[in-house]
């Protein structure tokens, strides 16, 4: 390794518990300092994980901004590759594109010139080889091809504000996304994929994904801000995804937690190394109880409802969520009659990721 790169490798797949292996190694050489660039090389990977990919993105952000020069090699494989590899790599290549990844990257690190290596500089340019748009007729009577693309695809919430001259969470992006979950060539399909009445359909959108969205805008200093959804392979779920860069959930609800009598405070572990983890693992479940937001212990009962609307839909639709924030990742699903919470210890890095698990129907099409 050279003395100024830090160098991330991984192996065949990318998610969020191989992509936390290598942060936690990380974590404490940037606190040291001593190097100029970091790079992470996913040459190897040929199954990713679209929360380990959102996430990546925001921490990509973080060291972008602290002068760090930052590179990322794509999946590849070698001219002697066997067949079928080299198919894996195609595929993983396609994801990448038809999720546009390389938008995202553009829009919240840099330009790809400076953050591929010279011979993957034309990496996106190739057309889709493993996914068909799927086709639609409209009430009006015409084909045309299903925008599930956009809806997949990984989109930004942000957009300038000219007062302050920097990102924020834009509602205006939020609505749009949500009105898109309802347009008529996408109602039908989502009501299918996960076997939903109409109902469902409306509080999955409109409740669901908006409230998950609007939950960014409590983060403070939050510049990016973005959501996608997956089929995950090998899997019955239909995976939505959201990740900001804001302050972690557990520092912006610290405050009213420590002075809402209401609540039983969690206790101090004897082993000092492990305090921040049980204190956010326990803020991350107190931000989803209903009622409770970062601007005052006991508010209004049409605010603060946002995290549990999340966990208790996801947990209804017969799914489940994971919250990623602070120095912890919990996860809530339903054991018999209670939503129960399990988290493990995670290296604290800027930002917030939740994802959201929706068991897909049966008979649901690819989306």
């Amino acid at each position: 390794m050279e003395s100024n790169l830090y160098s991330c490798q991984f192996g065949q797949r990318f998610d969020l518990n191989e992509l936390e292996k290598e942060l936690s190694k990380l974590k404490p050489e940037i606190d040291k300092g001593g190097f100029q660039s970091v790079n992470f090389n996913l040459a190897k990977v040929r199954l990713i994980d679209l929360g380990a990919l959102l996430y990546l993105i925001c921490i990509l952000n973080f060291l972008k901004a602290k002068g760090l020069q930052v590179n990322i090699t794509l999946p590849e494989s070698k001219e002697e590759a066997t067949e079928k590899d080299k198919k894996a790599v195609e595929k993983v290549r396609d994801f990448l594109k038809r999720w546009r990844f390389d938008d995202a990257l553009e829009e919240n690190v840099d330009m790809l010139q400076n953050l591929l290596p010279e011979h993957q500089q034309g990496y996106f340019e190739s057309p889709l080889k493993h996914y068909k748009p799927r086709i639609e007729t409209s009430p009006e009577g015409k084909i045309e091809p299903l925008i599930s693309v956009r809806l997949m695809e990984i989109t930004s919430l942000t957009e300038i504000d000219r007062k302050e001259g920097r990102k924020i969470v834009s509602r205006e992006k939020i609505e749009e996304y949500v009105k898109r979950l309802n347009h008529y060539t996408i109602r039908p399909i989502v009501a299918e994929a996960l076997d939903f009445s109409d109902a469902n359909v409306e509080q999955f959108s409109k409740v669901l994904i908006r409230e998950g969205l609007l939950n960014t805008e409590e983060h403070p200093n939050a510049t990016i801000s973005l959501i996608s959804m997956v089929r995950e392979p090998s899997l019955s779920y239909l995976v939505i995804a959201i990740v900001d860069n804001g302050e972690g959930i557990p520092d912006t609800i610290r405050n009213v937690y420590e002075n809402d009598p209401d609540v039983k405070k969690v206790e101090i572990p004897s082993d000092a190394d492990l305090i921040d983890y049980a204190f956010d693992s326990r803020l991350i479940e107190y931000a989803t109880q209903p009622m409770t937001t970062s601007k005052s212990a006991r508010p209004d009962p049409n605010r603060g409802m946002g995290l549990y609307y999340l966990k208790t839909l996801s947990v209804d639709f017969g799914g489940y969520m994971i919250v990623r924030a602070g120095d912890a990742s919990a996860q809530f699903k339903k054991e018999g009659d209670e939503i129960k919470r399990s988290d493990r210890r995670v290296s604290k890095w800027r930002g917030n990721l939740i994802k959201i698990f929706l068991p897909l129907s049966k008979t649901a099409k690819s989306l």
